[in-house]
């Protein structure tokens, strides 16, 4: 009974321990890439000299790739990420131009764009790409 006993606290830990070291799928580092499974509205955060709190709303087409700005670890909600390539488009002025309103992009205080996403949104509408 006690050789049982032990065994099984044995390979509780080691499964303890290889379930630790694996990577959660919710952990974003900086260069994770993404790929958008189906289009989907969502909104893009301004980068301007005088409102950070702006957006505007599009479409994330299927296809698209997106890579991570910034390191997220499980406890927080979402990432922040920028589109690297849509339809094959991987020219950074042609992303924007179709993805961000002339209207915007002409404002005197426009300082760029990003995603900041709903890691909810990780398995679903966001495949991660091997690295």
């Amino acid at each position: 009974m006690r050789n049982i006993q032990y065994r099984f606290i044995v390979v509780a830990v080691l499964c303890s321990i290889i379930l630790g070291c694996q990577k959660s799928e919710k952990n974003v580092d900086v260069g994770d890439r993404f790929e958008v499974a189906e289009d989907f509205w969502y909104k893009g955060t301004l980068r301007s000299t005088e409102d950070d709190d702006e957006s505007f709303m599009c479409i994330l087409p299927k296809g698209a790739v997106l890579k991570a700005t910034e390191k997220s670890d499980v406890h927080k909600e979402f990432f922040s990420a920028e589109p690297i390539r849509i339809d094959n488009e991987s020219d950074q002025v042609v992303i924007e131009n179709r993805l961000v309103p002339q209207n915007i992009r002409s404002r005197s205080d426009y300082g760029g764009y990003y995603f900041s996403l709903q890691k909810d949104l990780l398995g679903t509408k966001l495949k991660r790409l091997e690295q």
